[in-house]
């Protein structure tokens, strides 16, 4: 928590909620309309938000890692038309052409994403459009087929999963809530017989198609738009249970849940969630529902991508907020404090720890590791604070912030809720107990604080005395 005093009385005015409200009016006890590339905790505000450039690529719709035996990482990604890999980072290449991703959502069909699935030496890969593809052993990727020589009857997948010893593939040219599997140990022989273990399923009871497929612990969820099965491996003869577990949450697209230890979490039509499979709760307030539907364009909504960013204890969703563009704008759901923050990057893509030891996210043609090389763009806006008496004038003198790092701040007076904020000049702070003078009088003030370096503030004083109240 982020304690704001003022010596009028030498008490404590709030004990904010961590996190960013925003519009919150003054009244409440929050404080930060705005952050940015921070994390909360009870005890402070940090700056975060680091990234480092690691490979200009194409626009990628979809990310996927392996590593070899030899010890080799290889990164690949799809673009709407192509699949290319990278090994160790090196210059990509391409290894799969003339594909066609659809861009956008529209009524015939969700927005396009690769889905990747390692298997050993083999990467497998899925664009919803086209025939699965599979890469073997480093070679270009082909149409995956039957015993490695007649094409599969599955002839699109949207979502594609390695779950245990099995290839699952779900929404499917031969059905938007079917889920077909590979036998096991053999991704390359898809058709059920006495002497395998491949199967299908039609998940009957689906209210729309199955929109999001993500590991669950030691199973699998799939979402729809309004619900979740889950997945368990039951083992022959018939391989997998299916079970309808939740009502009340579900998947805008296929990369819109990320999974953190043993539980997902979601973002859908009636808001972000979290589950273990057997409950569900929402995480976002209504304050923050409401602000986050005036900023996701509905219609590509499909577009969303999440990931756990480890390193940050956070999970991060990237969405469009218009009808023609990529991901846009970023939102951070912190699961320690249960705090939430901004993202200044938004990105099309993102992989989670895994094989290179931290997560990787694209951003138009340039991918990131996270966690480490430059800070994003941290900020703190705090909403207008009138000390606990909105119908008072306060005469402030100075304000202290306690910090560490270097940070500019900027103080902001209002004479009313509504009206315009005035800015006073910026002052940037180094040393821990600098003051930033104010010498104004006014009904509302507003703090800002900035700076792409590493700090840490632990308090805000305001020092000043109560004027009484205007006629």
């Amino acid at each position: 928590m982020l304690p704001l005093l003022k010596d009028l009385d030498a008490k404590l005015v709030g004990a904010p909620v961590a996190g960013m409200f925003p519009d919150k009016v003054s009244s409440f006890v929050h404080v930060w309309t705005d952050a940015q590339d921070v994390l909360f905790s009870k005890d402070d505000v940090r700056s975060a938000g680091q990234r480092s450039l690691i490979l200009s690529a194409s626009a990628a719709r979809g990310l996927g890692a392996l590593r070899r035996q030899t010890g080799v990482q290889e990164l690949f990604y799809g673009t709407l038309t192509t699949l290319m890999r990278s090994v160790a980072f090196g210059l990509p290449t391409s290894v799969g052409t003339g594909f066609s991703t659809q861009q956008h959502e529209s009524a015939v069909g969700l927005a396009g994403h690769w889905q990747f699935a390692p298997w050993g030496e083999w990467m497998l890969a899925s664009n919803g459009a086209s025939r699965i593809q599979v890469s073997k052993a480093g070679a270009a990727f082909t149409s995956l087929q039957q015993g490695g020589t007649s094409d599969l009857a599955i002839t699109s997948a949207r979502l594609l999963n390695r779950f245990g010893a099995y290839i699952l593939a779900a929404n499917t040219n031969v059905g938007t809530t079917s889920v077909h599997w590979c036998s096991d140990d053999n991704p390359e022989d898809w058709v059920p017989s006495e002497i395998n273990t491949a199967g299908d399923y039609v998940i009957r009871d689906a209210d729309s198609e199955l929109t999001c497929a993500c590991e669950l612990g030691d199973k699998l969820a799939y979402y729809t738009r309004a619900s979740m099965t889950v997945v368990t491996y039951i083992g022959a003869p018939f391989v997998f249970s299916f079970s309808k577990a939740l009502k009340g949450i579900g998947a805008w697209g296929g990369k819109s849940v990320a999974a953190a230890g043993r539980r997902n979490y979601g973002w859908g039509p009636q808001g972000m969630w979290e589950t273990d499979g057997v409950s569900f709760t929402y995480l976002d307030d209504e304050v923050l529902r409401v602000w986050l539907s005036s900023r996701l364009y509905r219609g590509q909504a499909s577009k969303i991508v999440a990931y756990h960013n480890e390193d940050r204890h956070c999970i991060e969703w990237s969405y469009p907020i218009d009808a023609t563009g990529e991901n846009a704008e970023t939102v951070v759901f912190d699961y320690q404090t249960r705090s939430w923050h901004r993202g200044s990057v938004p990105f099309s893509a993102a992989l989670d720890r895994e094989v290179f030891g931290y997560a990787l996210t694209a951003n138009g043609a340039n991918i990131y590791a996270e966690g480490t090389g430059d800070y994003g763009s941290p900020l703190l806006l705090s909403k207008p604070l009138s000390f606990g008496d909105p119908g008072q004038e306060f005469f402030v003198s100075d304000v202290r912030v306690i910090h560490s790092g270097t940070l500019t701040v900027t103080v902001g007076v209002m004479e009313d809720i509504d009206s315009a904020v005035i800015w006073l000049p910026s002052v940037t702070l180094a040393a821990n107990w600098d003051n930033v003078e104010v010498f104004r009088t006014a009904r509302f003030f507003k703090i800002k604080i900035e700076g792409a370096a590493a700090w840490r503030v632990t308090g805000i004083l305001f020092y000043g005395k109560a004027m009484g109240y205007r006629l």
